[in-house]
């Protein structure tokens, strides 16, 4: 029996070290290049902060001159960096991914229109993660390959499929505990907030989650919602959104936190709080870039480094 199992930690170890099947060569490769942070570097950096999630929904043509947000830290996922890019100029500096077509459809859209992702967080769940894709996916490290100069932020998550009732999960919306849960509901409850508050972020502004078919996307509006193959999006029921809203301001007014939504009217969170786009850019925390972050992770470590500063 021992004989056995030293011959087949042998075979594993020649098959990591000659394939590189479990991505672990990648991944030390990437960490010495300063490619690859872990989502818990970035607290110290973001704690207190107050900063922008991006749907992809119509509402957010509402916004004037949302090309400012540039100069500030925005959360996107799924085709929005490539839309936002096309017609507001700016990548933002967060993309999370939860699905690997979405990236072949970047690739494929970056083959007319490339993008530079030198100032992006692209979020990525680990392996062990409950998603639909994880750093070792095909397509993921295609992306690698493609964009060596984003940095990628590796994760622990559990995103929930539909459930009802819902079950809140014990650490939802906790700062620092992995793996990250979601509720599923919409991108906010989801996504967006349990990565926010993971960074003990204070604050949030949200706009193009509207959860409604007809407002379309921001750079179409005629464009209704619909899936990958072309057929139309089911939203959940307004009971299951109603709820975890709920929920989520129970737990929020509980921890000092704060959730504002930026369209008045075209969204189904209307139990959010308004906040008019003017003010919330006086308010918000201004970009922090992967260069300021690893710039003090290297202080932490070593000291003054007289290198970078918080934009």
């Amino acid at each position: 029996m021992q004989l056995q199992k030293k011959i087949t930690n042998r075979i594993n170890n020649w098959l990591d070290n000659t394939l590189d099947i479990y991505g672990n060569r990648l991944l030390i490769q990437m960490r010495k290049n300063g490619q690859l942070l872990f989502l818990s570097e970035l607290i110290p950096c973001f704690r207190n902060t107050k900063l922008f999630v991006f749907g992809t929904g119509g509402s957010i043509a509402n916004l004037k001159n949302v090309e400012r947000l540039k100069n500030y830290n925005l959360l996107m996922t799924t085709t929005g960096p490539y839309h936002c890019f096309r017609k507001y100029g700016f990548v933002p500096n967060f993309w999370t991914l939860t699905y690997a077509p979405i990236i072949d459809q970047i690739l494929e859209q970056e083959k007319t229109q490339p993008l530079d992702f030198s100032d992006t967080f692209i979020l990525i769940p680990t392996n062990d993660s409950i998603c639909k894709i994880n750093i070792n996916t095909p397509s993921v490290k295609e992306l690698i390959n493609k964009h060596p100069e984003a940095t990628y932020v590796l994760y622990r998550c559990i995103l929930h499929s539909k459930q009802w009732p819902v079950i809140v999960p014990p650490t939802y919306l906790m700062k620092d505990i992995e793996p990250i849960h979601g509720l599923y509901s919409n991108v906010l409850d989801n996504l967006f907030l349990p990565i926010c508050f993971y960074l003990d972020v204070s604050t949030v502004y949200f706009s193009g989650i509207d959860l409604i078919p007809t407002t379309g996307h921001f750079w179409d509006r005629s464009l209704h919602y619909q899936t990958m193959e072309g057929k139309p999006l089911e939203f959940p029921e307004s009971k299951l959104i109603k709820k975890c809203a709920d929920i989520v301001i129970q737990i929020c007014q509980q921890k000092g936190k704060k959730i504002f939504r930026l369209e008045n009217s075209e969204t189904l969170l209307q139990y959010y709080p308004f906040i008019n786009f003017e003010l919330s850019l006086n308010e918000a925390t201004t970009i922090i870039t992967p260069d300021y972050v690893k710039t003090q992770i290297l202080h932490s470590y070593f000291g003054d480094t007289n290198n970078g500063a918080r934009n």
